[in-house]
């Protein structure tokens, strides 16, 4: 990766009580969801992923109507992020390696299953995609990196992120199966160093029942409070092909973006 930047060290840099306090947002309170299981729409992604502090089902789902295009998305398409469209709503990008599912994710949040191309070519997109959602939120789809990516990637997304006044948060996608990787880790410290407030998205969670890789989601949690600087303490997971975890992911993103949901299961508003 073409940029390079110094790791970030939280243990030397951060009082011990900010830490502690940092794992047990992470992963210590997952239990506490488990008795409010029956109030979420998806018993898998409360019991393992709860939101911190809780949120009520009628919450979630007004937060994905938000992401729920009711009308066609306008998708705009640029090879630089000076070439992507300026508009004064905010904006939340995805980041992840080539196949982590940020296109099917992109499909499944916004209930248009052909708005983002999906591919089994690692590394086929190679624009930045722009989607502007019921002029509410814009969703940026970045190219992955990875295997078969471009060489220059780390320079191109350090040319979007110190460009765009309008974003609020950045998710960056792993595959359940591989849990974070170097590459991975090479993005975080671009997102450390900007800085850029972060969350990190498990995909494919469907794939956590197995033992071999929920391992990964606690390696993850562990690392991510020691090492990441920008990271939100709370992951997400998400499974396009089985509708797991988006109203989760949605309600992330609305609360990112600070829209206010009118009443409980209202219009958003901002």
């Amino acid at each position: 990766m073409a940029h390079k930047t110094r790791r970030a060290t939280v243990e030397q840099s951060l009082p011990l009580e900010i830490l502690a306090e940092r794992a047990n947002r992470f992963g210590h309170a997952r239990a506490q969801l488990n008795l409010e299981a029956s109030e979420t729409p998806d018993i898998l992604a409360a019991a393992r992923y709860p939101l911190q502090p809780p949120v009520r089902s009628s919450d979630l789902q007004a937060a994905a109507r938000v992401l729920r295009a009711n009308s066609p998305a306008v998708a705009t398409f640029a090879v630089d992020a000076d070439k992507l469209p300026v508009y004064e709503i905010p904006e939340v990008v995805l980041l992840g390696r080539s196949n982590v599912g940020k296109s099917s994710l992109i499909n499944a949040l916004t209930g248009q299953r052909k708005l983002a191309k999906t591919s089994s070519s690692a590394g086929r997109t190679r624009t930045i995609s722009h989607y502007e959602i019921n002029r509410k939120i814009s969703l940026v789809d970045m190219p992955g990196y990875g295997h078969r990516s471009r060489e220059e990637w780390g320079e191109f997304i350090v040319g979007y992120l110190n460009t765009r006044k309008q974003l609020n948060r950045a998710y960056l996608l792993i595959d359940a199966r591989r849990g974070l990787m170097a590459a991975d880790w090479d993005v975080i410290s671009i997102l450390d160093s900007i800085p850029v407030p972060f969350q990190v998205v498990f995909t494919k969670i469907e794939c956590l029942y197995d033992d071999t890789y929920y391992k990964h989601w606690t390696r993850a949690e562990e690392a991510l409070v020691k090492k990441a600087v920008s990271c939100y303490p709370q992951l997400l997971g998400v499974s396009a092909q089985k509708g797991m975890g988006l109203n989760e992911l949605a309600w992330s993103m609305v609360q990112a973006c600070n829209i206010t949901l009118k009443g409980r299961g209202g219009a958003p508003t901002r």
